[in-house]
């Protein structure tokens, strides 16, 4: 599970670059190959859930339609809220944020945002959170949704990170 966590960002990072770069063919050839291999790494060990949060946003990257993201986020959201229960840290209560967001849960998002915020974080993990949310926000965005409640999510985060 870890290793495939480390080799899926591996190809997340390698398929930022490439769209940094503008060479879209090979980033999207590091975004299937990221969301393979975190997909992997969560069913090897559903305890873990980074690999798992990782694959659901960048499938909801991708294609906020893809069906898998309904058979896989709740189980990712089991997984990480009884990780968070005995361990609410910062990163912990971040992908209960993340995951609500993808689940279009707009009260439990709030309630997220409220419990991250209130655990010890530095700049560079709100950083972190808000490029996610940013990149989730654009995607949500091309299919239609409404996505005003997620803005405000993303500004009071983004406020945070400043602070």
């Amino acid at each position: 599970s870890e290793t495939c966590g480390i080799l899926g960002r591996v190809h997340k990072d390698r398929w930022e670059a490439e769209l940094t770069a503008g060479r879209t063919a090979a980033a999207e050839g590091h975004l299937e190959r990221a969301i393979d291999t975190y997909v992997q790494g969560f069913e090897v060990d559903w305890r873990d859930y980074y690999p798992g949060i990782n694959a659901v946003e960048l499938m909801t990257l991708r294609d906020p339609d893809d069906p898998r993201i309904a058979t896989l986020l709740p189980v990712v959201r089991y997984s990480a809220e009884r990780a968070v229960e005995a361990s609410p840290d910062y990163w912990g209560q971040a992908t209960m944020l993340e995951l609500a967001i993808l689940a279009n849960d707009v009260d439990d998002a709030q309630r997220r945002l409220s419990r991250a915020l209130a655990a010890s974080h530095d700049q560079m993990m709100i950083a972190s959170t808000t490029a996610s949310l940013r990149r989730v926000l654009a995607a949500k965005r091309q299919v239609g949704d409404d996505m005003s409640w997620l803005e405000a999510i993303v500004d009071q985060l983004s406020a945070a990170g400043r602070g």
